[in-house]
């Protein structure tokens, strides 16, 4: 499917070749894979190629507009009275899906989840969004996830997790791990979620999260300048990093310092 989709976009064109060229093996079947799920979902969607080419233009224009206002004004668009972007929240998804088969940030979160590391006989996915996380954690056992809004899609693809249109609360525990994907930079008092987390989580469990630094997107909240604060807060709600990779965004041409942080973090 994007491969077809590139043929209708140079610049997805080449975003595809430059990623495609540096995967190995194990890599190319992890693309694959997500490459499978868009195809899904675009099926889902009911639109042609063309079409969800169209859709992808659409929200990646109104990110390029942020990264020009941000180089222009050094705010973040919550900081300025900017009007709400016009697409819909499948536009969003579908972008987001496409992302993860052209920017090496996002494949490479995508890769993490796909290695299955962690062992668990009770598994949170907090935030759901297009479902792509829940496809490389769903073979992990017993695995439940939350999110104010659950697409149909995602209710027909994953029959076998125990899916819950509401809010994450510390009601529910005994989570030997949970994880929290690209989640957090949306919310307003990120801390209150992770208290719950540290709650919720069995001593020893795992919280596996990503953080996203310096990223002027409509829809974040928190830019995480200085992630030792991050780090410092998690600390003292119990937990202790035992793993840090941060994966920078590659923008040409723009100069911001742009990067998610992946995070496994233990409850002490």
């Amino acid at each position: 499917m994007i491969q077809t989709i590139a043929e209708l976009n140079p610049a997805v064109k080449w975003q595809l070749r430059q990623l495609a060229e540096s995967l190995n093996d194990r890599q190319r079947l992890i693309h694959e894979r997500i490459d499978h799920y868009l195809e899904s979902y675009v099926s889902a969607l009911s639109v042609t190629p063309a079409e969800a080419n169209r859709l992808y233009i659409e929200v990646i224009n109104r990110y390029a507009e942020d990264i020009q206002r941000f180089s222009r004004t050094k705010k973040y668009p919550f900081e300025l009275e900017v009007p709400p972007p016009s697409f819909s929240r499948s536009s969003y998804d579908l972008f987001l899906i496409i992302t993860a088969l052209l920017t090496r940030h996002r494949f490479a979160i995508m890769e993490y989840l796909a290695q299955d590391r962690f062992s668990s006989t009770k598994t949170a996915v907090i935030g759901v969004g297009s479902g792509l996380e829940l496809e490389f954690l769903s073979s992990h056992g017993n695995v439940e996830a939350y999110d104010l809004t659950l697409s149909p899609f995602v209710s027909r693809r994953f029959p076998d997790i125990r899916l819950h249109e509401a809010y994450f609360t510390d009601a529910n525990n005994g989570y030997d791990c949970i994880y929290a994907i690209e989640l957090i930079e949306h919310l307003v008092n990120p801390y209150e979620l992770t208290a719950m987390v540290a709650s919720a989580l069995n001593p020893g469990g795992r919280f596996i999260a990503t953080i996203a630094r310096n990223v002027p997107q409509f829809d974040h909240l928190n830019h995480f300048e200085n992630a030792t604060d991050f780090e410092m807060r998690m600390a003292d709600q119990g937990f202790q990093v035992m793993d840090r990779q941060e994966i920078p965004h590659d923008y040409r041409l723009s100069k911001i310092n742009a990067s998610n942080i992946l995070y496994h973090f233990q409850r002490r």
